[in-house]
């Protein structure tokens, strides 16, 4: 069973954007796996570090093509970006200072943040660039 499972319902109809949303639920799922196979904390560590990385990767390109077609929601979006920043670097932060954070916290976190941003913030995105004509 997949814990968080890609729904079309997430396309914002840019495929590029779309395929780093599939990888983003991808690399939640595999938090997911890592705890239900009894490997919660090294999955963790390991994926906070992937996380991170990838949402670097991830918020720079849709934040470029903000910058590109003049997106009038950038600078509340891009503060969405760093307040998921902040909470993961926070999990971070606990999981050094205790040696344990739950596996499961962090995965429905992440998971109820990643559906709702996409729903509710992205999608605000969605029309606006594909209109300008970003595939």
């Amino acid at each position: 069973m997949i814990f968080f499972p890609w729904k079309e319902e997430y396309s914002v109809g840019i495929a590029s954007i779309d395929q780093q949303h599939k990888a983003l639920v991808g690399i939640i799922n595999e938090l997911y796996d890592g705890m239900v196979d009894t490997r919660g904390e090294v999955t963790l560590r390991q994926v906070f570090e992937e996380l991170i990385a990838y949402c670097s990767l991830h918020f720079e390109a849709e934040e470029e093509l903000f910058e590109l077609h003049g997106y009038a929601g950038a600078v509340a979006h891009r503060v969405e970006h760093e307040e998921l920043t902040r909470r993961v670097l926070e999990y971070g932060r606990l999981l050094d200072a205790e040696g344990w954070v739950s596996p499961l916290a962090v995965a429905a976190f992440l998971k109820d943040w990643l559906s709702g941003h996409i729903l509710h913030i992205d999608k605000g995105y969605s029309a606006f660039l594909v209109g300008k004509g970003v595939r």
